[in-house]
């Protein structure tokens, strides 16, 4: 069976701007991750934000200047969640404005998690592709 992870992304309560995402092992076996605490795991998020007009636009993370960074991964058991916390912010996220509003037809908002097969990936042995999560429907990003 291949190795599957899903992603789903919870809508923030107003006036919360934080988005729950839940990756799940939907494997058989044990699947290795890069950890959030290393820019292996947090960079592999973006938003993918779908105006009114169908236009959508990718917002990667902010790159941070991390202290101590080096590979780091763990493994998720079969039907296992990883869940996080994804700030809907400016700060966060490369070239997302200050507003962004949907108008009347509101905005299509999904996570992208894209891990590349590079030296690293393979060395380690964690799960490499891209899945994205269901759409949440929002009027504006929270600012």
């Amino acid at each position: 069976m291949p190795l599957t992870l899903h992603l789903a992304v919870a809508a923030p309560k107003p006036p919360e701007r934080v988005a729950e995402v839940t990756l799940r092992n939907s494997s058989s076996g044990p699947l290795r991750l890069w950890r959030d605490t290393c820019s292996w795991g947090y960079e592999p998020f973006q938003l993918l934000v779908t105006d009114a007009s169908g236009e959508t636009t990718a917002y990667p993370r902010k790159r941070i200047a991390w202290r101590k960074n080096v590979p780091q991964s763990f493994s998720l058991a079969p039907g296992k969640p990883w869940v996080l916390k994804l700030a809907l912010d400016p700060e966060h996220w490369e070239g997302l404005p200050a507003t962004v509003s949907g108008g009347q037809m509101g905005l299509a908002v999904r996570v992208s998690y894209r891990v590349p097969k590079d030296q690293e990936a393979t060395a380690a042995g964690v799960w490499t592709g891209e899945i994205k999560s269901n759409t949440m429907r929002l009027d504006t990003l929270p600012r």
